[in-house]
């Protein structure tokens, strides 16, 4: 495999592993929100329900 095959794979395979990385790093954010979010329900009905 000539040279510069090689260090278009292996560019490559570092393109998709940053990728990757970004991605878990979103999905890490986006379960907070929702670990925030249901928080804030839990909250809100809990403030509501002493009112009542």
């Amino acid at each position: 495999m000539p040279v510069k095959a090689v260090y278009a794979v292996l560019n490559n395979l570092l393109y998709n592993v940053e990728v990757a990385a970004q991605e878990a790093k979103c999905a890490e954010f986006i379960v907070e929100k929702a670990e925030q979010d249901k928080n804030s329900a839990v909250i809100r009905v809990s403030s509501i329900s002493q009112l009542s």
